[in-house]
């Protein structure tokens, strides 16, 4: 690669440009907003076609809905996406550098297909709703939000851009508000919130924190990018040679302060298997010391 092909070394174009969003939450916020709009345009139409129905454990073959629903929102109602959105903003966008564009994206797609079923099946056979519809990313960002509390339980956020609240505190009243909601929800028929939903996406992430899940790994290794749109992610095919020996002692801490800083850089998709081996050693000598102790 040439010099003038890097982008720190390339003269700024003059004029309007037109780009794609450059992190996934930036591209989420475009696609929701943009279908929102959409939506508002056609009155509905295209929510009414692409939302989540409870008939779903009878018309299995709509299993599609378990995706769609997640990317539209009540288009009578503009704080339901805001509010979405909001929070996807505020709590999203540290958690992407910290695990990457596509791992981020794969989280985000699991809650809402988590959230989505745990929703359905609940609407069947607790609420008896068998006919209830539903929009939203909630189930999504809540999983987010649940997810960031537990990595930075200390950290503060201004309610209403005046109030200081610890993130654990705002983490356990979304919680208290969502059991008690599907409390009163399971009592009665009607509920126009997906409290079952949001509590799926609350327990996948204290799932995927607590046993530090990496769902990319989940994927067959040749096939990880394959449901990638053409071009994302594709390297170029390379034999490697596996060294017979292990590889001279390093100094870990100081090779895990540069790979935790190249994670910042470049998010956690950037990292080499060697870089990814070495920070489960250490995170396995970590471990063993905090046992130890």
């Amino acid at each position: 690669m040439g010099l003038e092909d890097r982008d720190y070394a390339r003269e700024p174009e003059s004029g309007f440009q037109l780009t794609a969003p450059q992190s996934m939450v930036g591209g989420l916020l475009a696609v929701n907003l943009v279908l929102w709009l959409l939506d508002v345009v056609f009155d509905g139409r295209l929510s009414d076609r692409f939302d989540l129905s409870a008939q779903l454990l009878r018309e299995p073959w709509n299993v599609w809905q378990l995706v769609t629903y997640g990317f539209l929102h009540d288009h009578r109602d503009i704080m339901h996406i805001l509010n979405n959105m909001l929070w996807l903003y505020i709590f999203g966008r540290e958690l992407e550098e910290i695990y990457g564009k596509w791992e981020f994206f794969r989280i985000y797609l699991a809650s809402i297909i988590l959230g989505g079923l745990v929703w359905v099946l609940w609407r069947n056979f607790v609420v008896g709703e068998p006919f209830a519809q539903l929009v939203g990313a909630s189930a999504a960002v809540s999983a987010i939000i649940i997810l960031y509390a537990m990595r930075f339980p200390e950290r503060e956020i201004l309610i209403f851009g005046v109030m200081p609240v610890k993130v654990w505190a705002l983490a356990g009243v979304i919680i208290v508000i969502n059991v008690f909601g599907i409390g009163m929800a399971s009592r009665r028929a009607g509920s126009n919130v997906a409290y079952e939903a949001h509590i799926a996406g609350m327990a996948f992430a204290f799932f995927y924190f607590h046993f530090d899940w990496n769902l990319g790994r989940f994927l067959p290794a040749g096939n990880r990018r394959r449901w990638l749109p053409r071009g994302f992610g594709s390297r170029p095919n390379l034999k490697l040679h596996e060294p017979t020996e292990e590889p001279a002692p390093l100094n870990l801490s100081a090779e895990t302060d540069r790979i935790l800083a190249k994670i910042h850089a470049s998010g956690y998709d950037s990292l080499t298997d060697d870089e990814r081996r070495t920070l489960e050693r250490a995170s396995a000598r970590a471990r063993a010391h905090k046992g130890g102790s």
